[in-house]
């Protein structure tokens, strides 16, 4: 009797075994293509954000900035020479303000839309 049940439990394993097996061979191929889908995803995502990119503004900003504003100053006014000694700040407010003006103006004569602004860092 031993040796029929140790036959029985034998086969039961490899029947078991085998139903395993088949178990992993079928979650490993779905798992292989839900691996295939998410890649495909991932490059359908990626090419439509290439494709049409129109549908966001870039976010790029054109700074300037001024290297010697005093010297700018001094170059264009008797008074800046003297004022820039007593305070300078405000000579470099001046010159910036200044800037400004001209830039609107220019852009303006361009037909061009944008925000210029003085922004303190």
């Amino acid at each position: 009797m031993s040796i029929v049940l140790n036959i029985v439990l034998f086969l039961a394993l490899v029947i078991l075994s085998i139903f395993f097996h088949q178990y992993i061979r079928k979650t490993s191929a779905m798992t292989q293509k839900m691996e295939n889908q998410i890649k495909a995803l991932s490059i359908y995502f990626k090419c439509k954000d290439q494709i049409q990119p129109q549908k966001q503004k870039p976010q790029l900003r054109l700074v300037i900035e001024l290297i010697d504003p005093i010297s700018i100053a001094k170059k264009q006014s008797i008074i800046a020479k003297i004022v820039s000694g007593i305070a300078p700040n405000i000579i470099v407010s001046e010159v910036y303000r200044e800037a400004k003006k001209r830039a609107v103006l220019d852009v303006k004569r361009h037909n061009v839309e944008a925000n210029i602004n003085i922004i303190s860092i």
